[in-house]
């Protein structure tokens, strides 16, 4: 009799468990669901990209149990905000942790709606900041958040972008990478600077002025007048950088030199010279970090141009026109119809 009893007992707490099992599911379905449907009003009505990221990921970790961590590696391009690729711009409206390259200009930043953490690196303890930097994106990850990591210009260009990747897919998570913008080559341009222009170069070389572990870069190959060098980062080693290209690399005293510094910014400056006073005007100057050096014929082959901040452009001016009268402009018309 006992035992009747207790197995009537274990068959009906076993289907309480099973239904309450079918209706937790249903619940979950349907609030899934219901978020679904907000996100879509939502994306209807223009509420803002983060709102609606947050409850996807939601919907999603409440449906499967696991958590929707999301990782990407943006480029921040030149500084401009009007430079930002639609990819880039999206991603800072979407995530719920921004870490930030400490070289990120304010205007960019001042895009960002979620957390923001900046970037400690400075010369001197770059591979410290480094590794806390990892593990400020590990630790926001494995709180299942949106995270962002903005690093200036492209992350692929002495960027340490493929280290950061490598950390974080070791850790277990997939990470998007957004290119950016290179100030190598939106630096230039910024100045007016056609790093390669037919008939005065057909050849490009991007280097960077500062190496691992603060040592001497290796240079670009021996000189060539058809090719342009573009060195990011060797603002602090401009005398060094000049003596190097003229004693090793063979570069004449009067090739050409641009220094462009905060490129594309309200405060962009651009100094011009040779080899033999770049550095002197530079110091005059008082050029600091950011600042891309060009080198070769495109630093002074065409005319100076202004950047438009806010714009992503650049201004050429027109030239000059001689005046002209109509009978000149047109000779032999009859004067009746130069009206």
């Amino acid at each position: 009799m006992h035992e009747v009893v207790l197995r009537a007992s274990l068959g009906a707490a076993a289907e309480a468990s099973w239904s309450a099992g079918i209706l937790a599911t249903a619940l979950t379905l349907a609030l899934a669901l219901a978020l679904v449907a907000i996100g879509v009003r939502l994306e209807q009505s223009g509420w803002p990209l983060r709102a609606r990221a947050v409850l996807s990921r939601k919907a999603v970790a409440w449906t499967t149990g696991r958590s929707q961590a999301r990782c990407r590696l943006v480029g921040a391009g030149p500084g401009d905000p009007a430079l930002l690729t639609l990819a880039a711009r999206r991603a800072l409206a979407e995530a719920d942790v921004v870490i930030v390259d400490q070289l990120v200009p304010e205007g960019i930043v001042q895009l960002i709606r979620g957390r923001v953490v900046h970037s400690r690196k400075v010369k001197g303890c770059a591979n410290f900041a480094q590794n806390e930097l990892h593990e400020w994106m590990i630790e926001a990850l494995e709180r299942g958040e949106d995270v962002v990591r903005l690093k200036g210009g492209d992350p692929f260009l002495f960027g340490r972008g493929g280290e950061e990747v490598d950390v974080v897919q070791k850790h277990g998570f997939a990470i998007e990478v957004i290119p950016g913008i290179s100030s190598a080559l939106a630096a230039p341009l910024s100045a007016g600077l056609a790093v390669t222009t037919r008939g005065v170069a057909d050849q490009l070389v991007i280097a960077t002025g500062h190496g691992k572990h603060d040592s001497v870069p290796r240079l670009p190959p021996q000189f060539d007048e058809s090719r342009t060098a573009v060195f990011l980062m060797g603002v602090s080693r401009m005398e060094n950088l000049v003596t190097r290209l003229r004693t090793r690399c063979a570069y004449p005293a009067s090739t050409p030199v641009a220094v462009i510094e905060r490129a594309t910014l309200p405060n962009q400056r651009v100094i011009r010279g040779t080899l033999e006073d770049i550095a002197a005007l530079s110091r005059a100057a008082a050029v600091i970090s950011p600042a891309t050096i060009v080198i070769g014929r495109t630093a002074h082959a065409l005319p100076e141009a202004s950047y438009i901040p806010g714009t992503g452009a650049v201004r050429y001016e027109a030239e000059s026109l001689p005046t002209t009268t109509k009978a000149e402009a047109f000779p032999g018309m009859p004067a009746g119809f130069l009206i």
